[in-house]
């Protein structure tokens, strides 16, 4: 699988990369801190390549989770995406969810259990 990881925090994308190593699923990880990158590197780069699946984090810097599934959304990429948060706020939940591309939302640091329900 083609995933990318948005979140800024190293040692969680750290983790996170071990876990999706340990599924046995992941052909490739692109892993980026902003998200306002990651969404470049997303519009460029569909549909030349597939993006199985994106993870995502709520609370970054230049722009947050929420802010990239808008764009996401506005560019009618209907990537499926996994919100990765340390965040308990339930807006925060209900928000990232109104998307039908978002699949899931999960508590970090992830288990390898739930990573797999998800893939």
């Amino acid at each position: 699988m083609n995933i990318l990881l948005i979140d800024d925090d190293e040692a969680s994308n750290a983790y996170t990369e071990i876990m999706l190593n340990r599924s046995g699923l992941l052909s490739t990880l692109d892993v980026f801190r902003n998200g306002e990158k990651a969404l470049n590197f997303v519009l460029e780069l569909i549909p030349q390549q597939k993006i199985d699946f994106i993870l995502l984090d709520i609370n970054m810097p230049v722009m947050s989770g929420h802010e990239f599934l808008e764009a996401l959304h506005n560019n009618q990429k209907n990537i499926p995406v996994v919100i990765l948060s340390t965040s308990i706020i339930e807006e925060d939940e209900q928000e990232a969810l109104k998307y039908d591309f978002v699949k899931g939302y999960l508590n970090k640091p992830i288990s390898l259990e739930n990573l797999q329900k998800l893939l």
